[in-house]
């Protein structure tokens, strides 16, 4: 739906709509009041964003100055817009101003550095193009975090001293320091690692379906007196040993966090963030706080202040995430179908069940079996088998199995063969056919397409691979023909 635009008109140009609502800049006590929803914070072009749940809200970039020579502070904003499509707004109020401590709950502190009325905005109808000057106001010396916020009235607003809640904001990267009435950017000593940290209770949960990280922290705190902490990032990672002195480490999920002036603190952390993909493996996760600063040797120029381990470690197939209980050897029981010549395998508990005890009809075991890792116990250096399902050549069905990366993409994005999904782990050959210590080759036979539909067959038994090639079978895999390998 396009948004009827209500003005496009400059800032400096609607003085005279609304008095300002203070002339003078006051100590004034905020808050989100009913309006509070998440505290979730998201890159922006100009800094970072907190939606607070209010009916009107930022589009699109945003922008400050400050002039100090002219006594102004000026503003410009894309487009400011009401996202409901039953309400009008209360009154509005565009303000540029500045906290002591980042806002991380819904009562704050704050002073005006500038700021602009606005008439109420009808259900989907926005201000855009929004720029100009307005009068510089005062604010006691000290250095702050800065802010573009959009303030609305309304009865629903509880804890201000004006009746205006924040609606929106964007705090800018740069903090400010304000020295005798002149701002200036607020350059910090350089920040030396560790001077951040984390305290009290501390959680994680990882939503596969929803591809989301979450975590909470009671608190992240700067320890030092004296020294301002750099630009922060609170990361959800995995490693593959416990950390000890430099490792190695593939993110989950990261939050961006603006600099931490000395004993100041972010309190009552959480919400969730996008789950990133990390390699398949079995992993040690944790939670920590990263810092920007000079010196800090790594790829991205952050370095850990602070981190907590969880006791349980995860295990990774196919971007699934799972409680890692230990390696786990089973065995995959081979069936075999007489009416179409054809084999099946399988290591599933419930399938196994059902074709024992005729659920499938038919099928019969053939006496042989081998080893392979359980989806939620296997090695960490061990590759995952996928299985596929075809009904191409009914009424026959087929299944194949493969760890082999180009075998699945081709099978994936082509046509005639569904992804049944990960069915069990092994390690896997060498490209001239040998296995790992501590496992044995699988043999990968095919029908070559006799009987009309493919069929694959599998098995550590020489005799059988003999059996099977004799009859017209082709060997496929590494060396001699290696599909997998069996864990002894």
């Amino acid at each position: 739906m396009k948004h009827p635009i209500l003005r496009n008109v400059a800032f400096s140009l609607l003085l005279g709509m609304l008095p300002l609502l203070s002339l003078a800049s006051e100590q004034t006590d905020g808050s989100v009041g009913a309006f509070a929803s998440d505290h979730i914070l998201k890159s922006k072009e100009s800094g970072l964003h907190e939606k607070m749940g209010g009916v009107v809200g930022f589009v699109g970039s945003v922008s400050y100055s400050i002039s100090n020579t002219n006594r102004t502070a000026s503003a410009v904003v894309n487009q400011i817009s009401n996202s409901s499509g039953t309400v009008t707004s209360g009154s509005l109020s565009l303000r540029l101003f500045v906290t002591t401590a980042p806002i991380t709950g819904a009562s704050f502190t704050y002073w005006s550095v500038g700021q602009q009325a606005l008439n109420p905005l009808p259900p989907h109808y926005v201000y855009n193009n929004l720029s100009g000057a307005v009068p510089l106001l005062t604010v006691p010396d000290g250095v702050y975090y800065i802010h573009l916020g959009i303030f609305e009235y309304g009865a629903g607003c509880t804890g201000t001293s004006d009746g205006f809640c924040l609606d929106d904001r964007v705090t800018f990267t740069d903090l400010i320091q304000v020295s005798g009435g002149v701002y200036t950017t607020y350059t910090p000593p350089p920040p030396s690692t560790g001077v951040v940290s984390l305290t009290g209770s501390i959680s994680y949960s990882i939503s596969t379906v929803n591809q989301t990280a979450s975590a909470s922290v009671a608190q992240v705190i700067n320890n030092s007196a004296n020294v301002t902490s750099g630009s922060l990032s609170l990361r959800l990672f995995v490693t593959t040993a416990p950390i000890s002195g430099n490792f190695t480490y593939w993110t989950v999920g990261e939050r961006s966090l603006n600099p931490l002036l000395p004993g100041y603190a972010y309190n009552n952390l959480s919400g969730a963030v996008p789950l990133l993909r990390v390699p398949d493996g079995i992993y040690y996760i944790s939670l920590g706080i990263f810092e920007y600063y000079v010196g800090c040797a790594s790829t991205d120029g952050y370095c850990l202040d602070d981190y907590l381990t969880f006791s349980q470690q995860v295990q990774v197939v196919g971007g699934v995430y799972v409680t890692y209980a230990g390696t786990t050897i089973v065995p995959a029981i081979e069936y075999y179908y007489p009416p179409w010549n054809m084999y099946f395998v399988t290591a599933i508990p419930g399938e196994i069940a059902a074709l024992d005890t005729g659920v499938f009809a038919g099928w019969q075991r053939t006496g042989k079996l081998f080893n392979v890792y359980a989806l939620a116990g296997a090695q960490a250096s061990s590759s995952t088998v996928f299985r596929f399902f075809s009904t191409t050549f009914s009424p026959k069905s087929s299944h194949f199995y493969t760890a082999n990366v180009a075998e699945y993409n081709a099978l994936v994005n082509g046509t005639g063969w569904q992804l049944e999904g990960p069915v069990f782990s092994t390690p896997m050959p060498a490209s001239n056919g040998t296995c790992p210590a501590g496992s044995i080759p699988i043999y990968r036979m095919y029908n070559n397409g006799q009987g009309g539909a493919p069929n694959h067959r599998f098995t550590t038994d020489n005799s059988v691979r003999a059996q099977m090639l004799a009859a017209g079978w082709i060997a496929e895999g590494q060396g001699i023909g290696v599909g997998f390998c069996s864990p002894q």
